[in-house]
């Protein structure tokens, strides 16, 4: 059935439906003053729990998306993984194959929209000639060996894992 509930103010928090106790189909939850946090969407297959399927959203409490990417019917990221920034500019851009796997280019960049860092993955591992660019768009061009963090002359970076978790720094 459907379920909503409320801030203290009146404004809605949380609205889906749900089967089975888990949420199915669109699942809005919101800020205080009432824009919109989370905008996803589940699946649910027959006696099973519901999944998070279809393109899912996350917006900043001024309404400027926060991040969209897609999921799959086997519960795995594909296509684009879209990170923005605050001011709406994009902060972070890669490709996911069918496997879930990070496959094709890879970017980043800072609030002003300038190029941060670029880069190939192929089937989830770093590949090529990656280019980190400081402030003054010098490219500082290296390799990134799988599973270490690299080190340029603008300090070390961490792994994927860090930039995808971790976006608001």
């Amino acid at each position: 059935g459907e379920f909503k509930s409320w801030f203290e103010n009146q404004n809605l928090e949380v609205s889906h439906y749900s089967s089975r106790g888990a949420p199915v189909g669109k699942y809005l939850e919101y800020y205080e003053n009432g824009s919109i946090f989370l905008d996803l969407n589940f699946s649910q297959e027959y006696e099973k729990d519901s999944n998070l399927s279809g393109i899912q959203k996350g917006y900043y409490s001024n309404g400027t998306p926060f991040f969209e990417f897609s999921i799959d019917q086997t519960n795995q990221l594909t296509g684009t993984l879209k990170i923005f920034h605050s001011n709406g500019q994009t902060r972070l851009n890669c490709e996911f194959n069918h496997k879930g796997l990070l496959s094709g280019n890879y970017w980043e960049k800072d609030p002003q929209g300038n190029l941060a860092l670029k880069g190939f993955f192929k089937s989830g591992i770093p590949s090529g000639h990656w280019s980190f660019y400081s402030e003054w768009k010098k490219n500082n061009p290296i390799q990134w060996p799988a599973g270490k963090n690299i080190q340029s002359s603008e300090g070390t970076y961490a792994l994927l894992s860090d930039i995808v978790l971790n976006p608001l720094n």
